[in-house]
């Protein structure tokens, strides 16, 4: 019995030296190199710890780092957000491990038609590849959106066994969140909330104020339900203020997409509960074909060219709405002048498009000279602005039709899961994804955000919680037979 406990004391001594010796070459290393990256080693050392002690808490630990993930650049050109997209991938990692080793523990909701269409819209991408303008940048996007629906989609299912589980992971998403916001408004405060200095005070955390009000406005209905579980009892009193709050940041990101989307969520609430899903999504369909076909016709989009001299840059958010109106607002004239440039894309290759993530190196030669804009060089190299034209120029007609009857069986499974459950938690639940994911599709209109780690993340665990409460309904329908 001495010698085990000795023995156990000299092992937790060698990792005790072991890790501290690591954590300081590190340090060293990062300081003399003048680069964070070198830290990522002992940190990776703690997430592969607590992988083997608690795949929950590194699972968590994602979820509460999202907020706070960093945009870095990489030798070679390469970027990457820590410390998020390396939990992903360790995420993912330990998922293939789980499967293959206990397989009969793993739950795969395979025979779900969400995550058959799921599967499908994965395998389109990847059969666009063999035709892809350049197959190494399209085999990356593959790699890259399977790291966010291994974690956010499948994990779930093995992890959120109960409701407690469920319960935590709003809680820490919401706290994470109100964090990330606290330090934002501060930072925003100190330029007297001026539409000038959002961009600055959003950094480090976010790439810019774009990214941050979607994430807030992404995240509200979850903050939502939590008020509403909670409105009689004394909790309330802080929860109401905090739903007031955030309606305030997003309103002080000044961003035109993320405020229109909070009245779009409470619309979708309202289809929701009435179940008006098929109609009010057929109809968005019918509108956009009208519009595109009357834009089309006789070439009158034409006559929306923008006049380049007066479409410039605002500085104010009042005249931005102005201009925003008379077609002079800049980040609004160089979408149209990309989104132009997508439609011949996708008469060119409408069956394969040119594989995903191409669009950038092949647009400029697709636009046309009467919609440029100061800012169309593009030196961000940034994409066409609109997740349904990028997902048809980069994945054809095919790809895109594949997309969006994912996402209409997601929203038709939810109103039908939502009126047919007894349990109240998960009835909020399902209105909260749903909410969530009609709100994140808004914000697709005008910006590529799927692939963004503010973005995406919500988008396939809305999905899975939609299934997760599809599962608790069978269960109740089993109880009641």
């Amino acid at each position: 019995m001495i010698n085990d406990t000795w023995t156990y004391r000299k092992q937790n001594d060698v990792l005790f030296w072991g890790f501290s010796i690591i954590t300081i070459i590190s340090i060293l290393a990062a300081v003399s190199m003048y680069s964070i990256l070198p830290i990522a080693i002992p940190l990776g050392l703690i997430g592969l710890y607590f992988a083997i002690v608690d795949v929950k808490f590194v699972f968590y630990a994602l979820i509460a780092m999202l907020a706070f993930s960093t945009e870095i650049e990489l030798p070679n050109g390469i970027g990457t957000e820590l410390p998020g997209e390396p939990l992903m991938l360790l995420m993912t990692g330990l998922y293939g491990i789980f499967i293959f080793s206990k397989p009969q523990k793993a739950f795969i909701p395979l025979s779900y038609p969400i995550t058959q269409l799921l599967l499908l819209h994965l395998a389109w991408i990847a059969i666009t590849i063999v035709t892809s303008e350049n197959p190494i940048v399209s085999t990356k996007f593959l790699l890259a959106k399977i790291w966010y629906v291994v974690p956010f989609y499948f994990t779930p299912f093995l992890l959120l066994k109960e409701k407690v589980h469920v319960k935590k992971l709003i809680y820490i998403l919401m706290t994470s969140v109100l964090v990330a916001s606290f330090y934002v408004m501060a930072m925003h405060l100190g330029t007297g909330l001026s539409f000038e200095g959002i961009n600055k005070a959003v950094q480090p955390f976010f790439r810019n104020h774009v990214d941050y009000a979607c994430l807030l406005v992404i995240t509200l209905p979850y903050i939502f339900i939590v008020y509403w579980q909670s409105k009689k009892t004394e909790l309330a009193l802080i929860l109401l203020p905090i739903v007031f709050y955030v309606l305030i940041a997003i309103y002080f990101t000044y961003t035109r997409a993320a405020m229109g989307s909070v009245v779009i969520g409470a619309g979708a609430y309202f289809a929701l509960k009435y179940k008006l899903t098929k109609l009010s999504f057929g109809g968005a369909i019918v509108g956009a074909l009208l519009v595109l076909g009357f834009m089309v016709q006789q070439n009158r989009f034409m006559d929306y060219a923008p006049n380049f001299e007066k479409t410039i840059t605002h500085k104010d958010f009042d005249n931005l709405l102005e201009a925003t109106a008379k077609g002079e607002d800049i980040s609004t004239m160089e979408r149209v002048y990309r989104w132009v440039a997508g439609v011949q894309m996708i008469v060119e290759r409408p069956i394969v498009g040119y594989g995903a993530n191409n669009f950038y190196p092949y647009y400029k030669k697709k636009t046309l000279a009467s919609f440029e804009t100061y800012v169309s060089d593009n030196p961000e190299k940034s994409g066409i602005h609109s997740y349904y034209l990028m997902t048809a120029v980069e994945q054809g007609i095919p790809g895109l039709i594949i997309f969006l009857t994912l996402l209409y069986t997601l929203l038709v499974t939810a109103e039908r899961t939502y009126h047919r459950l007894k349990d109240s938690f998960y009835q909020l639940l399902v209105a909260a994804a749903y909410v969530s994911i009609v709100i994140i599709l808004s914000l697709l209109v005008v910006n590529d955000l799927l692939e963004a780690d503010k973005v995406g993340p919500f988008f396939f665990l809305a999905a899975a919680f939609i299934v997760l409460a599809n599962r608790q309904l069978k269960a109740e329908s089993k109880e009641s037979d």
